[in-house]
């Protein structure tokens, strides 16, 4: 089973719905191969986009793989690592305190990758390319400010290296 690091830095860490920018850095150590993507989505709240960095992310390795997911939201790991996401799908997605599950789209397709790989998650753990991931993240808000950029949720570049 090949191994595989997915990390993932936003814009912004602002909880409220806002324009962001997400970046990931998926690894492959064993073959010194990186693919790196960036995305914005407008009004989007924190959670969806650290999900949908996830799901674009982990959705890429094509084998199962022994996976470490390095992010800084809380909101996102904590019901991966604890199993809360089970819980609510066995629920229909339905809060125990009632309502339905925010991002319950994304969940259901972060749920459905991550179950065909073994993984683990750190969450606000510093990481080698987030020096890198931030200040790329800051350079592209910066541009794209000036070019009065409106892109929905369309990824800017991937790249392999």
């Amino acid at each position: 089973m090949e191994e595989a690091n997915l990390y993932i830095e936003v814009s912004t860490t602002r909880v409220q719905k806002c324009r962001r920018r997400y970046m990931y850095v998926l690894e492959y150590p064993g073959k010194k191969e990186t693919e790196t993507a960036t995305a914005v989505g407008e009004n989007v709240s924190l959670e969806r986009a650290v999900l949908t960095a996830v799901e674009r992310g982990a959705g890429r390795i094509k084998d199962p793989a022994e996976l470490k997911i390095y992010m800084g939201c809380r909101y996102i790991l904590a019901p991966l690592e604890n199993g809360s996401y089970q819980k609510w799908e066995e629920k229909g997605f339905q809060r125990s305190k009632g309502g339905e599950v925010k991002n319950k789209d994304l969940w259901m397709k972060v749920k459905n990758i991550l179950d065909g790989h073994v993984w683990s998650g750190e969450g606000d753990a510093k990481h080698s390319y987030q020096k890198r991931m931030v200040y790329d993240l800051e350079k592209r808000e910066k541009q794209n400010e000036k070019k009065g950029d409106s892109t929905d949720g369309a990824e800017d570049a991937a790249q392999k290296e």
